[in-house]
């Protein structure tokens, strides 16, 4: 058993591989030679880690190119998808809102618009009540608008606690040439000094078309 061991890793007549044998060395020669060989051909085993080195690293930068190409052929297709998909936002503010004694117009709910030419779908609801009084009736305001110009206003008439629903839907187009705050479109509510009323459950939802 230990003459097998000698023979396999201790015997200096023992014929072994260079050790420049992964760069590309073919040589076997006695394991007491291994030193002569490497300081005799020292510049070719050099040579050959150059060589090898060298393939490395031209195979890597194949697959660094390769890799490149797919990300950039997925970011080609990423852009087509999305030039396919069509935008669109809900907003939703549950806030019950009353506004007594004021003649001021309050945003309940907004949203930017996306930076693009396209025509869009505008739809909001929400519900409207009187606060006080009994059987009379009161006027409830309310608009719809872009870059603060009003492109859906209405009035409703309710009377006191009843909860009545409002909705409604229009079109409008963007250039695509238009600044953050003139793509914000909201739904907005004033009050009234002599209709006390409120508003609640604003949803306003817009699809591109």
């Amino acid at each position: 058993r230990n003459f097998k061991q000698h023979v396999r890793k201790e015997c200096q007549h023992r014929l072994v591989l260079c050790e420049f044998a992964k760069f590309g060395c073919s040589v076997k020669t006695a394991a007491n030679n291994m030193r002569r060989h490497c300081d005799e051909y020292k510049f070719d085993h050099l040579s050959l880690k150059f060589d090898y080195i060298s393939d490395i690293s031209s195979q890597q930068q194949k697959t660094i190119d390769l890799l490149q190409n797919q990300v950039a052929r997925q970011a080609v297709d990423m852009q087509k998808l999305q030039s396919r998909c069509l935008w669109k936002s809900v907003v939703f503010s549950k806030k019950r809102k009353t506004l007594e004694k004021s003649e001021l117009w309050t945003c309940m709910v907004a949203m930017f618009l996306p930076q693009k030419k396209a025509r869009f779908l505008c739809r909001y609801s929400f519900s409207c009540f009187a606060t006080k009084g009994s059987n009379e009736a009161y006027r409830v305001y309310y608009s719809v608008q872009l870059n603060n110009k009003r492109l859906h206003y209405c009035f409703w008439c309710t009377a006191q606690n009843e909860q009545v629903p409002i909705s409604g839907s229009f079109v409008f187009e963007l250039e695509g040439n238009e600044t953050q705050n003139d793509r914000k479109i909201g739904l907005w509510h004033m009050g009234n000094k002599s209709c006390p009323f409120g508003i609640s459950g604003c949803v306003l939802e817009c699809h591109e078309l």
